[in-house]
């Protein structure tokens, strides 16, 4: 009997050692599979905090444009549909100053007037006398509207850059990690960020195996557009209501056994030779006093709807051949793994189960849209939404201005895969087209 126990005994110190060897491994294995677990949910909560920041940043910088379109109550010269309404009141009151009737007596309203050449010098007279106050006239509204035109083009000028600080700004305040200005409380964490699109893309390039530490940079990337909009020139014409005398001069007796004659050149085109011409042109005279009185003209000031004349340029049309204004938000992100369930050096010197260098990357579109740079009477106000970024830059009017936007298909070509030779494999509307939402 003793025999038999002693024989079992090492039997059951045996077991025990495999049970703990097989708990090691068992252990090792579970977590293993728990620090997988959790960096992988740490990463899918990084990317879903970089894409609502992103929304945001479009939405921001949408909502800049906006603003700048004219959305809100601010003066009416820091907006441009501000501006476009003040250029319609200018226009309108050049077209009621032009109806000013006449600067000058009417040659022939009194006697005196020797004979014909001296009435057509007497008209030449009164006629450059209304043209160069038409002139000032025209030329001040000009000078005006164009002063109007300016502001619209300094507004037009300033946009990209206010919109780009206004997603960068709103990417600071909810990720200050990859702040592109710096100054943060985590300004240590700034040094490796840029909103230009040739250091993203000149990394990438430098960088195709993705686990070169500190070469790749975070960014944030912004792309404004304006080519929803632009100045037309008036299609029509301004009417000139004034007093347009001669050439021709005819003569009117005192009387009818008179002798003494009366000299008077037409007007706007009305009167002939004796009483009824006089008449005619003494009518016309007076009505060139009413308002929008149809006839009357002036020389060398030519209709706007002539090809040779200046035109006023007037108000905004949206431009069916480009696309309409937006705001396109990048963000490339490299957090620092460095949680506690960190794999990176797992394996040692051989290699590692996770990337040095995780490559994150959201990208939004947001457009302001509605509202009218046209309507004079309660506009609607410009509202702003997210848009879809491949329905946006796949959209075929954007063909037409793709040289305007180069550096956006140059960065979504960095997302695309490379070949033995590190050459992508995919242009950037192809890279769009296949998995930007």
């Amino acid at each position: 009997m003793r025999r038999r126990i002693l024989k079992i005994l090492p039997l059951r110190r045996n077991s025990r050692g495999i049970a703990i060897i097989f708990f090691v491994a068992v252990f090792g294995v579970l977590l293993g599979f728990f620090m997988m677990v959790a960096n992988t949910g740490l990463l899918i909560y990084q990317k879903i905090r970089l894409q609502s920041a992103v929304d945001l940043a479009a939405y921001s910088a949408a909502s800049v444009q906006a603003s700048y379109l004219g959305n809100d109550q601010a003066p009416a010269e820091e907006s441009i549909r501000g501006l476009n309404q003040l250029i319609f009141a200018r226009y309108g009151k050049l077209i009621n100053d032009l109806e000013f009737g006449s600067k000058a007596f009417w040659p022939g309203a009194a006697p005196g007037i020797p004979d014909p050449v001296s009435c057509a010098a007497l008209c030449a007279a009164a006629n450059l006398q209304n043209g160069l106050h038409a002139n000032k006239l025209y030329k001040d509204a000009v000078a005006d509207i164009e002063a109007y035109r300016q502001k619209v083009g300094i507004i037009l000028n300033n946009l990209p850059e206010a919109s780009r600080k206004a997603a960068e700004e709103t990417m600071k305040l909810n990720i200050p990690e990859i702040a592109v200005s710096g100054g943060g409380d985590l300004g240590s964490l700034d040094a490796g960020s840029t909103g230009e699109v040739a250091e993203v893309i000149q990394s990438a390039k430098s960088n195709g195996d993705g686990q070169s530490q500190g070469k790749k940079k975070n960014a944030v990337l912004t792309f404004a557009s304006t080519k929803g909009m632009y100045l037309a020139s008036v299609v029509g014409n301004v009417s000139h209501t004034f007093t347009y005398f001669g050439p021709a001069c005819f003569d009117r007796l005192e009387g009818v056994n008179s002798t003494l004659r009366w000299y008077f050149c037409t007007v706007n085109g009305s009167g002939l030779p004796g009483e009824a011409g006089w008449n005619s042109a003494a009518l016309a005279f007076g009505r060139a006093f009413s308002p929008r009185m149809v006839a009357g003209n002036v020389g060398t000031l030519k209709t706007l709807s002539d090809a040779s004349a200046n035109a006023i340029r007037l108000f905004f049309v949206p431009n069916i051949h480009k696309p309409d204004p937006f705001v396109t938000v990048s963000a490339e992100w490299h957090p620092k793994n460095g949680s506690f369930v960190n794999m990176e050096n797992s394996l040692g010197a051989t290699g590692s189960l996770f990337p040095k260098s995780t490559r994150l990357v959201a990208i939004a579109a947001a457009e302001p849209f509605g509202g009218s740079l046209a309507s004079l009477q309660a506009p609607l106000q410009f509202g702003v939404r997210l848009q879809s970024i491949r329905r946006l830059l796949l959209d075929p009017r954007m063909r037409a201005v793709k040289e305007d936007f180069p550096k956006i298909y140059d960065y979504f070509e960095t997302m695309s895969p490379l070949d033995k030779d590190g050459t992508p494999t995919e242009s950037g509307p192809e890279v769009i087209q296949r998995f930007l939402h």
